[in-house]
Parts: C-alpha cells; structure tokens; sequence
C-alpha cells in the first residue's frame, strides 16, 4: 500500500528585491488626484537613488523622507523587470474584474542614440499611424487589455489625465500582485542613467504604507548618492 502522503500547493515564487531603507520626495499625504501617472500608479513612489530622481522628475523643493519598515525587517518588493511573461499573464488574468483581453497596437522602432528597440502602445492601429506619421518603424497588433468600468473607477479616483494602454496592465498587474498579500511592493531595477531620464524605482503598496516608518523632513544632503552625477 503507497503510504499517505500530504500534497501542500506551492506558492508561485517571484523574483524579488530586499531593501532595508528606500527614500520618497513628496509628501507624506499627497493630493486625492495628480495630473498624472507612471508606473507605480496610485501607490507610494519610492526610489534608492533619491539623488538621481531629484533631477530626472525636477523635484527641488519637495520634502525627503527616509523610510523602513517598522518592525525592523527588509522590504520585500517583487521585481518588475525579472518577472516572466508567463507569471504576467497569469496575474492579469486572475484580475480580470479590472481588465479584459483586446487588440493593442505596437509601434516599433530602433533607436540609434539608445541602441536599443523602442516601443510604443496605442489602442487602434489609425492612433498608432497618426503619432508616428513619416517616422521609420513597425506598426503590428498584439493581444493586450482593456480596462472595465471598475478600473476606469479606480483611475478616476486618483488621476485626472487619460488611462493610457501602458497606465491599464500597469495598474492591473501592481493590484494583482498587492492581492496576494505577501509582498511591500514592487520594483524597477531600470539603468542608472539621469542624463536619460531613467534610475532604478519602487513603489510601496497602499495597503502596505502604514507597516513604514517615516523619517523626514531631510535635507537633500542626506541623499544617499547625493552629489553623484549619473
């Protein structure tokens, strides 16, 4: 007779990124609703490199804030930019009550300054052709995601400008990750390179700020790479 065995699920397991201390310009209760979005959508914008970020965003004048967790343990942030495909579409899928699939339109081209693929998203193929009008490139659909009535909701709640393409598997895939109640955050390990306007970034989860201690008001001296040219 095969002796019983019990069968645990495994939990899915993320790339992550373990920061102790994690800096944000800005204040601590910012405005119902901004202009606008980036990546992090409605969460709390958080960098390691406020230095860099002061310059890219023209953030003189606002206040910096150190935080850490309270408890004393690392922030435990999923990395963006290692997380499979295959994990991203399960995500997006398991949040289907904020998105459903569509067409998307990708305008590719190379970018010989950057050497690299740059890409653009666009709802329709005549938006796509009308931005790049006599520019060199590729305009091919792809299968993306639409947002519903619920995201459109949430957005309204915390933006004033437009829910872009980009804007909805962003904000679609931060909520399915924060859903899951096991990590702090997320985060972009982008290149360290402010005279391109790109450094590394997070964001704290919403849910997850009052688990964060606040040190601040600092002066831009206490900037960890302060005085750094990127």
């Amino acid at each position: 007779m095969t002796p019983h065995r019990n069968i645990v699920a495994r939990r899915p397991v993320f790339p992550v990124r373990r920061i102790a201390t994690v800096w944000h310009w800005g204040s601590p209760t910012p405005p119902t609703r901004r202009p606008a979005s980036s990546m992090e959508c409605w969460h709390l914008s958080v960098t390691a490199h406020p230095w860099a970020w002061l310059g890219i965003a023209k953030l003189g004048g606002s206040p910096l804030y150190a935080l850490h967790r309270a408890d004393g343990t690392r922030g435990v942030f999923v990395d963006m930019r290692s997380l499979p495909q295959e994990r991203r579409e399960a995500l997006l899928q398991s949040v289907r009550d904020l998105v459903t699939p569509t067409t998307v339109y990708v305008h590719s081209r190379w970018d010989e300054e950057l050497e690299e693929t740059v890409e653009n998203l666009y709802r329709t193929h005549k938006e796509a052709a009308f931005e790049h009008e006599g520019e060199r490139g590729v305009i091919e659909a792809r299968r993306g995601w639409a947002p519903t009535r619920a995201l459109q909701v949430l957005w309204k709640r915390h933006f004033i400008g437009r829910l872009d393409p980009y804007s909805v598997q962003d904000c679609a895939l931060l909520a399915a990750i924060e859903r899951t109640a096991r990590f702090d955050g997320a985060w972009w390990t982008d290149r360290l390179d402010s005279v391109n306007y790109s450094a590394p970034r997070g964001a704290i989860f919403q849910s997850r700020v009052r688990e964060w201690a606040w040190r601040g008001p600092l002066p831009e001296t206490a900037c960890p790479d302060f005085g750094a040219d990127w």
